[in-house]
This record gives structure tokens, sequence and C-alpha cells, in this order.
């Protein structure tokens, strides 16, 4: 930033550069996130969609719904490596089994492929904790909103449940804060 007569600015001599750096990396990814979102915004899931309400036992506007924050997790992945939280794996997993379907709506983004890489070790789960602030914040910033509490848990509710044992779907009704991923089934993870 110049001033009118070239010098730098004031704010930027009493902002560390590292700073600047990174910020300026997250609304350089934040930009992409948004740009792929735009590219499958309108990618047909009915097929998929039809399969996690049969599997899952939720409606179709919940199963709708979770379509299109997967697609905004998907477009956040393909621009920056994020952790992940909640009841939108579950519909993932179901996405994935539509191979060709799904190769496809990963080539219509940039980035490439999106793999599905579950958590093997505690240093898998501390980077996907981490990973899972970054989405929250480009999230944040790609969509200027912000992400759905009863889809996406407020990120330390996911930080106390993981530590836990639980996946942290944010849900309100067990003591646990889970009652509907994948990761506990709903049942009671709280540790004694």
């Amino acid at each position: 930033m110049l001033n009118e007569v070239g010098r730098e600015s004031s704010f930027l001599k009493a902002v560390p550069q590292a700073l600047l750096s990174e910020d300026h990396a997250l609304v350089s990814v934040a930009n992409l996130a948004r740009e792929n979102f735009e590219r499958i915004a309108d990618f047909d899931l009915s097929d998929v969609v039809a399969r996690y309400v049969r599997e899952h036992r939720v409606d179709i506007e919940t199963a709708n719904e979770h379509a299109v924050e997967l697609k905004k997790f998907l477009a956040v992945c393909s621009a920056a490596p994020v952790g992940m939280a909640g009841p939108i794996d579950d519909v993932w997993h179901v996405f994935v089994l539509f191979t060709r379907k799904y190769a496809e709506f990963c080539r219509n983004m940039s980035g490439g492929f999106v793999h599905h890489e579950p958590d093997t070790s505690d240093e898998d789960h501390e980077r996907s904790t981490s990973g899972y602030q970054k989405f929250i914040d480009i999230y944040e910033m790609a969509f200027q909103e912000i992400p759905p509490g009863h889809i996406w848990p407020d990120r330390t509710l996911f930080l106390d449940s993981a530590s836990a044992g639980c996946a942290g779907c944010g849900s309100a009704n067990s003591p646990a804060g889970c009652t509907s991923c994948s990761a506990c089934n709903g049942q009671d993870t709280t540790v004694v």
C-alpha cells in the first residue's frame, strides 16, 4: 500500500509482513473456493441425495441442505487442505460411492480430485482439528456468511467433543453434543 507520495503507509509499517502474507493467502484461498463453488453449485446430486435420504433416514429438505453444504466444503477443500466435523461427512461418504459422478464433479473445480482421507492416527486428528478452524475461516470469507450452526458445529464444541472421542456434529441432544454422525451413531461419548 502506498500513499499519495509513494511511501509505505503507517499501517503497513505497524503490521508484521508475515500477518499480511497470511491474510493475503487466506483471501486468495477464499476467492478460489468461491469460484469453485460457482462452478459446481448447480451440479445435480439428486441421486446422491436420494440414497442419502434412504440410508441415513433424513428428510429430503435436510438432505438437500446437506448437499449444498457438501458442495461448499468440497469447494474449500479443492482450494486448501482443511478439516471436517459434523454430519456432512455422511453425505460425502455416499457421494464417493458414485465414483464417476464424483470424479466428474471434482474435474469441474480447479484443484483436481478431492480425496477423502479419514483420520487414522492422533496426528491426523490434530491436523483435522486445526484444519477445521481453517475451514470455518475460509467458509466465512468465501461465502460471506457464518456456517449454519446446526450443520457445522461451533469450533469450540468440536475441540471439546473431539477430545472426548466424538466427531462433534453439533447436536445438543446428547451430553457429548452428538446424535447423528457416523462417528458415534448417537452414542454418549462423554469421557467419565
